[in-house]
């Protein structure tokens, strides 16, 4: 589907079930994330890693990449995976609300646009792919979606050809960091990237960071020499989160220490999609 197409489709379903703010105790018409839930995005906290993005201690460091550079550059997110903007995120991977895929994904992009440098070659925009058995579970290739706007905000081709994930791993919830680089070690496979010169990542969220080094580390592999990563939102420790704590909706908080785990929690019960 062309992006004029896809467009269109969009304005008129807008006009047969009209916008309504996905985030849990807000329900605002009009939006799919409305403006004080976009603005009550919590920002991701100080310091921070400048090679993933991590929230790091000044004195040990970032406990995710442990003095060892990652095989991207760089990678960004558009705030905490924490309400409003996990409701969003949610609304999208289980319930399929799709329209809120174009909100999220120019909200990654600005923060990539941000932290980019202006003399990097030009890009090519390339979901992290799930496996197929992933997928169909899901029902909503989301990656692919957010990549699409993510390369739509940035004026940037997408590929979706060019990575695949060559083995079902086994759910990353309940595993340390190193046990989390292992399960996803060599799980994804490069076809036709020797030309390209500069790829963009795109998840939903960053937890350790171990998918992306999988993923970067098979394009960089490939011949690729540029690497960064843009995903939607970053889970830290709840205790690390950083923003407008006073203009959040309402929200039960997580148990005290808990690791944010979004990519393979179960899902909450689907309501119909739209």
């Amino acid at each position: 589907m062309s992006r004029a197409w896809s467009t269109l489709h969009q304005a008129m379903l807008d006009l047969i079930y009209p916008p309504r703010c996905v985030v849990e105790a807000c329900g605002t018409p009009g939006y799919w994330l409305c403006p004080r839930c976009t603005g009550a995005i919590a920002a991701l906290p100080h310091p921070r890693c400048a090679w993933c993005g991590a929230p790091r201690d000044a004195v040990d460091g970032c406990p995710d990449c442990g003095g060892e550079p990652p095989p991207f550059e760089r990678a960004t997110a558009a705030g905490v995976y924490a309400p409003p903007l996990r409701d969003a995120i949610r609304a999208l991977k289980y319930r399929h609300v799709r329209p809120v895929a174009p909100v999220l994904g120019r909200l990654a992009a600005a923060a990539h646009r941000a932290a980019a440098d202006a003399a990097a070659p030009r890009a090519v925009v390339v979901p992290i792919p799930s496996h197929p058995r992933r997928a169909a579970e899901r029902a909503i290739d989301h990656t692919r979606l957010l990549a699409d706007a993510v390369g739509t905000a940035l004026a940037l081709p997408v590929r979706t050809d060019l990575v695949v994930r060559t083995r079902h791993t086994r759910p990353q919830v309940g595993l340390t960091r190193s046990e989390r680089r292992a399960n996803v070690d060599g799980a994804f496979a490069v076809a036709g990237a020797a030309s390209l010169q500069s790829v963009i990542l795109v998840d939903d969220v960053m937890t350790t960071g171990a998918t992306a080094r999988a993923c970067a580390a098979a394009l960089r592999g490939a011949g690729v020499a540029h690497v960064a990563v843009c995903t939607v939102a970053r889970a830290v420790a709840p205790q690390e989160a950083a923003g407008p704590v006073s203009a959040r909706p309402s929200h039960a908080a997580p148990p005290p220490g808990a690791l944010p785990d979004p990519g393979d929690q179960a899902p909450p019960p689907v309501t119909p999609a739209r």
